[in-house]
């Protein structure tokens, strides 16, 4: 592969192709809408993150969890598909000692210069 045309590729995130950066670029708001059980992340309805591109930043609280983030992220694209919000669940089924945490995933929508 030639010289510029890897670092053309480089330039864009990792499993994306042309004309996708877009679609990873805009913010979605993440918002704990119900907990059942305890959960081992402390998280609590009403708890938010945005997340864009590749960070999720907490809006206003300090807990997270990978676990349901990973859920998260690999639901995201259904937004594409179906409007309005989605809901995603953490993973643990809420049977031992942690809890099941159902988020509502939503596009923030941008101001009208910016395409998200």
């Amino acid at each position: 592969m030639p010289v510029a045309a890897r670092r053309a590729s480089a330039s864009r995130p990792l499993g994306l192709g042309p004309g996708e950066e877009e679609v990873v670029s805009r913010v979605r708001r993440i918002r704990v809408a119900a907990v059942r059980g305890a959960c081992n992340a402390q998280l609590e309805v009403g708890d938010t993150f945005h997340l864009e591109g590749l960070s999720i930043t907490p809006q206003g609280n300090d807990r997270a969890c990978c676990f349901a983030f990973a859920s998260i992220v690999a639901n995201v694209g259904r937004l594409k598909l179906e409007p309005g919000p989605i809901h995603v669940s953490c993973p643990d089924p809420a049977t031992g000692t942690g809890g099941n945490v159902l988020f509502e995933v939503a596009e923030v929508p941008g101001d009208e210069d910016d395409p998200r």
